[in-house]
């Protein structure tokens, strides 16, 4: 009798053992499922949050390229208007010198007329109370006189230019000579005297 309930009670401990191991064994394996799972989870969450990022810094440097390229092309453009607008400016400049150089000439060509205009009525005044022949005089005076002072104006023009051209061939003969000069005795201090054809010439040396 006593033997039965020992082994009746070793047999209900066994059993207790073992549903309780079981159960432990199904809490652990459940509890590894749901580690598993929780760990799928936070990686599918870090997988969904790393694209999030991916596309939302790909939206944004797009849309950072696409206002940088606005700036650049707005940049650009004003620089072209700002060119644009200086040469007009500059053509605008260069047109109102033009305009005043003209207004200029005009100005005096007209105060050139009306000195004509002058001379003619103080010409005509004068040969009105003349003979014919002292008015025909006259006029070959004027004519004549005019004509000295454009041929005097023309000779000095050309005297001037002839005068100029001179001074340059001067200049460039004594730049010759000296080349010449220093070639020949560049290992010897020497003094030479060169002489010179007229007063002229040595002015034009000096200065």
């Amino acid at each position: 009798m006593v033997l039965g309930l020992a082994v009746g009670a070793a047999v209900a401990i066994l059993w207790y053992t073992r549903i309780e191991r079981n159960k432990r064994i199904a809490a652990e394996q459940e509890a590894k499922n749901i580690l598993v799972m929780a760990q799928h989870e936070a990686e599918e969450i870090v997988r969904t949050a790393r694209a999030d990022a991916d596309r939302q810094r790909e939206t944004a440097e797009r849309e950072i390229d696409r206002r940088r390229n606005d700036l650049n092309r707005e940049e650009e453009r004003q620089s072209k208007r700002r060119d644009q607008l200086d040469q007009r400016f500059e053509r605008l400049e260069e047109r109102e010198q033009r305009l005043n150089k003209r207004q200029s000439a005009l100005d005096k060509t007209r105060n050139e007329i009306e000195e004509l205009k002058g001379q003619q009525r103080e010409a005509l005044e004068r040969v009105a109370g003349m003979s014919r022949e002292d008015a025909r005089e006259h006029l070959l005076g004027l004519v004549e006189e005019e004509t000295r002072n454009d041929m005097a104006r023309k000779i000095r023009e050309v005297e001037d230019e002839m005068s100029a051209e001179a001074d340059a061939r001067a200049r460039e003969l004594i730049a010759m000579a000296i080349q010449r000069v220093a070639s020949d005795y560049v290992s010897d201090v020497t003094v030479s005297v060169v002489p010179l054809p007229n007063d002229e010439m040595k002015g034009r040396i000096i200065g």
